[in-house]
């Protein structure tokens, strides 16, 4: 199995270029389940619209339930299942139709590929046992299936973009450009005037405005929300933070009472979430810890941000870092105790029952001990030989070699968080309530309210784009926020909710509605770009090859191609952009740039006999690289322009 790990990554990353878009299933969070809500109250609510398609509540669930594995942000689950949904309900039936649907023998080719690309590029795959090599491959097969969605999802994926790639320079005219850009280079020289060097006339709010209105189609709206939230962090009050010390100190004052009795100390400290660790090397302490210990004193109590924390000492030994000695497991404690009465009886030689007993060599460091464990060890001698618990059995261990000697402290540690009381936290939760019934239906009256009970509201826009699938939804300043943005979707003008995330409660008021179809550009860029314009027409007229104006710029480029990401030493993409377009020498050439206006001539075009090789002897094939591109973003090219309504947030909150 020597290349299993090289299987998981190294061909796993190959097979995810082939197959591309892999759709992992994982569990949604309670948020999203349907636990803890009676059959009387759910309601099979349609959740989720692809072109015309419906998928209901229910239906939606047992997708969650299909492909779901534990332990992900739920914005992954909820994208991976709409990606699963979207492939059975739109995409598997467009790529049937062209003849490209998944049919067993997918699966075998695509087998076969998987094992060729190893065989040819992995040697360690060569030196492996066969029936090794089966094993794995077969293993790592599984496992790429389950991760995929199904393995119906990858291969008519691949057929799909291969059937797209295949055509990909079909086209002449996309020949005779991919030539041109691979083989041109361009060299000549430029001037450019920095906008701070031309004098211009500034923008008139008219200007800005009918530049913004002009350019509205650059920035859709899809009913942007503006919602207005109040947090109310749920954190300890003066009072909690009193009661708190008091609590730390009263134990402290209890462990200095116990006089180093080790069940008193663990008594006085139980109430503050202290108990004894493992032993420690004083070396791996904080300095101020170590300080304390090394002096023979107690660390602490001390406030550290919101926590106290403290380390009162136990024992200090000098015992060796590490035990090495072989183990023996058996099947039961008496078993493991007989052992060590056999091996004692035969002067601790293993030899004889080693031979018909299974015995490995373990190390187990000092520090990973626990109290009880390391009583066992602390004096332990090369040679020594008793029972203790290796891979969850019991065993009976000889000691074959010690690590070098240090220092260790066994301590009894508190870390005790200063949290909310109850009282504190129904208060808290007291006042979001009031908030929420008093909020009413206007913007006015839930400022009002908010301000009744020492509230400030924030606002926020939320907006959306046309597909559910290209961003992860949120609210900005409010973490954990999906489910609420996609509230906000359908959601009128006064509708309210309150929102808990990570110890905050939100309420949350929708204040406006933009509905126009076009969000209007910034004031400022939209300024900035009319004045740009103003300095250009100006500079046009004055800027020439042999001028001589202050704060003017010259300079030569050489070896310009498509590309490159500067011409000499100026780095402007729309001044290089500008360049590489280039189809004649010799022609001056305006260009309004990021920072200034240029004018340049290109002296030399090179290779142009390279660029004019036949289409059809230089037709090929898309690469890797462009393949992996289109694999990646193939998904998205199929499912532009296809409606989707997405209302799972309001249905499963």
């Amino acid at each position: 199995m020597a290349s299993l790990n090289t299987l998981r990554t190294k061909y796993g990353i190959v097979l995810s270029v082939v197959i591309a878009l892999v759709l992992v299933a994982f569990i949604l969070g309670d948020q999203l389940s349907m636990r803890g809500r009676g059959n009387a109250q759910i309601t099979d609510n349609v959740v989720l619209t692809i072109d015309g398609t419906e998928v209901k509540q229910s239906e939606y669930a047992k997708y969650v339930q299909e492909y779901a594995m534990e332990g992900v942000n739920p914005d992954y689950t909820a994208q991976a299942v709409y990606h699963r949904i979207a492939f059975d309900k739109y995409l598997h039936p467009a790529y049937e139709a062209a003849g490209l649907g998944f049919v067993a023998s997918d699966e075998e080719a695509m087998f076969v590929e998987y094992t060729n690309n190893i065989l040819n590029n992995d040697p360690t795959a060569l030196s492996m046992e066969k029936a090794d090599f089966e094993n794995a491959i077969a293993y790592n097969w599984e496992q790429m299936k389950a991760m995929s969605g199904g393995i119906d999802v990858s291969t008519t994926l691949v057929k799909a973009t291969n059937t797209y790639a295949a055509g990909k320079f079909a086209n002449s005219l996309e020949v005779e450009e991919a030539l041109r850009n691979e083989n041109l280079t361009f060299d000549g020289h430029y001037v450019m005037l920095p906008y701070a060097a031309i004098t211009a006339e500034e923008a008139t709010k008219a200007e800005t405005d009918a530049y913004a209105e002009a350019h509205r189609k650059e920035n859709p709206n899809f009913g942007a929300r503006t919602i207005a939230y109040v947090r109310f962090d749920i954190e300890a009050s003066e009072e909690d933070k009193v009661a708190a010390e008091e609590a730390i100190m009263k134990a402290n004052e209890a462990v200095k009472a116990a006089n180093g009795d080790v069940k008193a100390i663990k008594s006085a400290i139980r109430g503050v979430d202290g108990k004894v660790g493992n032993y420690v090397a004083v070396s791996s302490l904080s300095e101020a810890e170590a300080k304390a210990i090394k002096a023979g004193e107690n660390y602490g109590p001390v406030l550290e941000g919101d926590t106290w924390n403290a380390k009162y000492i136990v024992k200090k030994v000098s015992a060796p870092e590490s035990f090495t000695f072989s183990a023996i497991t058996t099947e039961s404690p008496l078993a493991a105790d007989k052992l060590v009465e056999e091996i004692k009886a035969v002067n601790g030689n293993l030899a004889e029952i080693e031979a018909g007993a299974n015995a490995t060599t373990e190390t187990v460091k000092m520090a990973a001990l626990t109290e009880r464990d390391a009583e066992k060890f602390l004096n332990a001698k090369v040679g020594d030989v008793f029972t203790h618990t290796v891979n969850n059995k019991p065993a009976v261990v000889k000691i074959t070699e010690l690590g070098k000697k240090d220092n260790f402290v066994l301590t009894a540690n508190v870390e005790y968080t200063v949290k909310a009381s109850n009282e504190t936290y129904d208060k808290i939760v007291a006042d979001s309530k009031k908030l929420l019934a008093e909020a009413g239906k206007k913007p006015e009256t839930f400022n009002e309210a908010a301000s009744k009970i020492g509230k400030f509201p924030m606002n926020r826009v939320v907006s959306r784009g046309t597909n559910p699938a290209q961003a992860f939804h949120s609210v900005s300043g409010i973490e954990d926020s999906r489910n609420l943005a996609i509230w906000t979707y359908d959601a009128e003008v006064g509708d309210t909710k309150s929102w808990t995330s990570k110890n905050v409660i939100y309420v949350c008021m929708v204040t406006a509605i933009n509905n126009d179809k076009y969000v209007v550009s910034d004031e400022r860029l939209a300024k900035r770009e009319v004045e740009k314009d103003k300095k250009f027409a100006v500079a046009k007229n004055t800027l020439a090859m042999d001028a001589s104006i202050e704060g003017m710029k010259s300079g030569k480029f050489n070896g310009v191609n498509f590309t490159s990401v500067a011409a000499g030493e100026a780095n402007d993409p729309i001044f290089v952009g500008a360049i590489a377009r280039s189809t004649k020498s010799g022609e001056p050439t305006f260009v309004k740039g990021n920072a200034g206006v240029y004018l340049f001539v290109v002296d030399n075009i090179n290779n142009t006999e390279a660029a004019k090789a036949g289409v059809e002897e230089k037709r090929k094939e898309m690469n890797e690289a462009a393949k992996a591109d289109v694999n990646r973003n193939f998904e998205n090219y199929m499912m532009d322009g296809v409606q989707v309504v997405d209302k799972r947030g309001a249905s499963e909150l």
